[in-house]
């Protein structure tokens, strides 16, 4: 019964905090982004749509809240990002942005915003965001690290609401194209030995390091052909793929490992792969379905995902600067929700 007078209390709370913090009320009236072209464009090459193939996702390198609202705009036309903000953010991944990419990560639980950091590597951000499937980068401005790697930017209207009264600030967006984007047809057979999450980060972080070729997976004795055909496909209830080998072949999907993934075929498994990262091990001809086994009364598939933090041996270190705090919060509770689980 407590918990029952908590949520019909909260919308209440919600009304209560609206009228006596004014400058809140702003946030729910602003109108969407006036960025027609920019959506048009990413609707026309990766518009994720029943029945036909991923093509790939877009990724922002910023997150402030008017950029939410431009990721937003494109999430209602069905363009995905490989920004999130859920609580299906693993701390896998987190740990990859904050070790691989060299950003702070402190005030990012349950989000997903990959960029580098102080001492971060370009190289190895762009290749790493093409093996989770990204085929464009969105920023506020070229810059001589895309221009020397990506395909040319394209130039788009930046047209968010600001203010009170909803004016609309105009700017531009550089749209970056990758060249080889993993859309579920990255097929690597060298397997490269790891175990622990900071020894997976240093083989990631290797200049020689290649996602179309090489793969960091644990479990798997048999030698890798490459397949000879692999189709993603989007389907109302996750993914289907489609794949052909002359052996046993792995491919690397564009989507976060969970434990609680499932496949229809019994003979497909679901691997995780460099981390953060789903795979598929499979012999022969398959056609399956890719789920998420997960639900209210479902949830035992997530205390896999904790226990993996252990397996791992996944530290976070924090920074010795004003968001220490929020750091070690963040420590307590992901070790609270280990220690739950055992």
């Amino acid at each position: 019964m407590a918990a029952l007078a908590t949520v019909a209390l909260a919308p209440g709370a919600g009304v209560w905090a609206a009228v006596t913090n004014r400058q809140l009320a702003t946030a729910w009236v602003l109108p969407w982004p006036d960025e027609t072209a920019l959506a048009d464009f990413l609707s026309m090459h990766i518009s994720a749509r029943v029945g036909e193939p991923f093509r790939g996702s877009a990724v922002f390198d910023s997150s402030d809240y008017f950029d939410l609202l431009s990721m937003s705009n494109l999430w209602k036309r069905g363009i995905p990002t490989a920004n999130e903000y859920s609580q299906l953010v693993t701390p896998q991944i987190l740990y990859l942005n904050a070790t691989l990419f060299r950003k702070n990560v402190a005030s990012d639980l349950n989000h997903f915003s990959p960029w580098i950091g102080s001492g971060g590597s370009f190289e190895t951000l762009f290749k790493t965001l093409q093996a989770l499937g990204v085929r464009y980068l969105i920023n506020y401005s070229v810059f001589p690290e895309a221009d020397k790697q990506l395909m040319p930017a394209r130039t788009f209207a930046r047209r968010q609401p600001r203010g009170p009264y909803g004016a609309y600030q105009l700017e531009k967006w550089e749209v970056y194209e990758f060249p080889a984007p993993n859309v579920g047809n990255y097929s690597p057979t060298h397997i490269v030995a790891a175990d622990s999450a900071a020894e997976i980060i240093a083989r990631l972080g290797a200049a020689d390091f290649d996602f179309r070729r090489d793969v960091v997976v644990t479990g798997i004795t048999q030698a890798l052909v490459p397949a000879r055909v692999a189709r993603l496909s989007i389907t109302r209830r996750g993914l289907h793929f489609s794949g052909e080998s002359a052996g046993t072949s792995l491919v690397l999907l564009p989507q976060q490992f969970f434990n609680c993934l499932r496949s229809s075929d019994e003979n497909v498994r679901i691997v995780r792969a460099n981390l953060t990262s789903a795979a598929l091990l499979f012999s022969g001809n398959v056609e399956t379905d890719i789920s998420l086994g997960y639900g209210l009364f479902s949830p035992g598939c997530r205390r896999d995902d904790l226990a993996d933090l252990n397996r791992l041996r996944i530290i976070l270190s924090g920074p010795p600067d004003k968001t220490k705090h929020d750091w070690e919060n963040m420590k307590k509770r992901l070790h609270a929700a280990l220690a739950a689980i055992k």
